[in-house]
């Protein structure tokens, strides 16, 4: 009996020992992958609010290419005249393109005309002489080729715009250029909003400050300007949170897209290791049951005759 005993013990001492060692690589391994997947998802959400923006941004170059090449907008550069503005730039209309901006500049970049609508309080705004600037530097410096635009987020009255131009060129897509139109409309909450509704993602914005980059949790931002342009923070087993830098039209950080999304990748990876350490266990139990009654048949009850 005291060789029955002491064979049972060396094989599950042997089997415990094998049974850890798997639990533990494959736990660490399978942990790793599912934490990888849901990394490589949220990178994937944070290029699907990058892909919303840039078509926020190419209707509006759409626009300003359909009202930059048009003779009326052409002839108005050189005439100002007014029943052009009457005609096409009410109030209305900016509500209804959800613009924030217009603006008419000659080929020497001097302002022919401008409208600026505060899309939260529906007034009317005037350019001051920095934001007049601002744009100024926004326009291609040359006009000479008809693909010469640009398109970008600029800050205008301490607030975040979409910006896109276009030359002003005749109907026929002919030259020269008489000047250049901008459109932009608010990167404010109600366009957040809709890029959030449109992904189906808890997206929002921080404006970028190198001296306070917290994100959501609280967690630092910091890495985002000294390791890249994307981060991701996983302040518990139930969230994370992932923060991509935005650049300006100059290159200039200006703002942090910011999405939240629970960790449904990390809780399945959970219960797939849940359900393999139960598996491995049971298989363990069988293979050590059936492991004892071999020897115990074969061996065991030889040597018992024997004696």
């Amino acid at each position: 009996m005291r060789l029955i005993y002491t064979t049972t013990l060396i094989t599950l001492a042997v089997m415990v020992t094998f049974s850890l060692a798997t639990s533990l690589f494959s736990t660490r391994h399978i942990q790793r992958s599912y934490e990888s997947l849901e990394d490589n998802i949220a990178l994937n959400n944070l290029g699907r609010v990058n892909y919303a923006i840039a078509d926020r941004l190419a209707a509006l170059e759409k626009t300003a290419a359909d009202w930059g090449i048009w003779d009326d907008t052409y002839n108005f550069i050189q005439t100002g005249d007014q029943s052009y503005i009457d005609l096409n730039l009410s109030q209305e209309y900016f509500t209804r393109m959800n613009l924030g901006l217009i603006a008419f500049f000659d080929t020497s970049n001097q302002m022919v005309f401008y409208l600026s609508l505060d899309t939260e309080t529906e007034q009317m705004m005037e350019l001051r002489s920095e934001d007049l600037s601002e744009l100024q530097r926004f326009i291609p410096v040359s006009l000479e080729s008809h693909k010469i635009k640009n398109s970008g987020i600029i800050s205008l009255y301490d607030r975040l715009m979409l910006v896109t131009s276009h030359p002003i060129l005749r109907s026929d897509n002919r030259g020269p250029a008489s000047g250049t139109i901008l459109k932009g409309t608010w990167l404010d909450e109600r366009l957040v909003n809709e890029i959030a509704h449109s992904t189906r993602l808890n997206f929002t914005i921080l404006p970028f400050s190198p001296t306070e980059l917290r994100g959501l949790s609280g967690e630092s931002l910091h890495p985002l300007v000294s390791g890249g342009q994307t981060l991701i923070v996983k302040p518990d087993i139930r969230t994370l949170n992932a923060y991509e830098l935005v650049n300006d039209y100059k290159n200039n950080p200006v703002l942090i897209n910011q999405i939240s999304e629970p960790r449904d990748a990390y809780a399945q990876g959970r219960q797939v290791i849940a359900w393999w350490n139960t598996v491995l266990l049971a298989l363990a139990i069988i293979f050590v049951g059936m492991l004892i009654i071999l020897i115990y048949l074969l061996i065991i009850r030889r040597l018992q005759r024997l004696t």
